[in-house]
């Protein structure tokens, strides 16, 4: 039998691939199709994990966050970089349609605003912006406060607070992908009132995924989860007034000016 060696570094190659560079020993024509998937593997970083990914954790969240912590990670794209993904997408998807951050965080603002005086709006208006022009950051700044209160409402499940991060990173960035969906529907639509409905759609998700993955009562573990989103943002609150009196402690002329 000849032996094939390796195009990239000449080993003797057994199997689909070489065990010494990981070059694939099969290699097509370059067409269409192999550019499209080198886009996916040097671009996304995957093959077809993301389908998959998007898939289970759709029908059976349990399934992903159980093949990761269980120490199967080849199928999935990690929770992290999920998360971070799909943040990325949201960003993306913004500056792609072309939409004015101005104009949407406005027209969101008046959706959602329940503020009865003019100031009320604007300053709600302002937070807004603040938080769509950062949403990267801001995501990240949040998500260390669910994983602790994730880790803390569940923590007679056993799960370390790293394990729990996988919960919270899947059930916090998964429903991204309807905000993403919904961002074509306001710029081709105008479907301003369609965020109206993908906070909460978004909190159920969140809620389902511990059902679906914690064992005990699912109704019960389903009201854990939404109680996750809840001391979640009530120990960011926390941290931020916190922050807040200390800096005007430290630096009294520093919120002045911000006022």
């Amino acid at each position: 039998m000849e032996d094939i060696k390796c195009r990239n570094c000449g080993n003797e190659v057994i199997g689909s691939y070489c065990h010494n560079c990981g070059q694939k020993r099969d290699v097509h024509k370059l067409g269409w199709r192999s550019l499209f998937e080198e886009l996916q593997k040097r671009w996304f970083g995957f093959d077809n994990n993301f389908a998959r990914t998007v898939k289970d954790l759709t029908i059976a969240p349990k399934k992903v966050i159980g093949a990761i912590i269980d120490g199967i990670r080849v199928r999935y794209i990690g929770p992290i970089g999920y998360y971070f993904l799909l943040v990325t997408l949201f960003v993306l998807t913004i500056s792609f349609l072309g939409i004015d951050m101005s104009e949407f965080t406005k027209d969101i603002t008046t959706a959602f605003s329940s503020a009865e005086t003019t100031e009320q709006q604007q300053l709600q208006m302002e937070i807004n912006q603040k938080i769509f022009s950062n949403f990267r950051l801001f995501s990240f700044l949040l998500i260390p406060f669910f994983i602790t209160a994730t880790w803390l409402i569940f923590k007679n499940k056993k799960y370390n607070f790293l394990e729990s991060s996988v919960v919270t990173f899947y059930g916090q960035g998964h429903p991204m992908i309807l905000s993403i969906i919904a961002l074509f529907g306001y710029k081709f639509f105008d479907w301003v009132h369609i965020q109206l409905y993908i906070t909460p759609i978004s909190y159920l998700y969140f809620a389902f995924v511990c059902a679906n993955f914690y064992k005990g009562n699912k109704i019960w573990t389903f009201i854990k989860g939404l109680l996750v989103l809840v001391l979640g943002l009530f120990l960011f609150m926390i941290v931020v007034m916190i922050g807040t009196i200390l800096v005007a402690l430290i630096s009294p002329g520093f919120l002045k000016g911000l006022a």
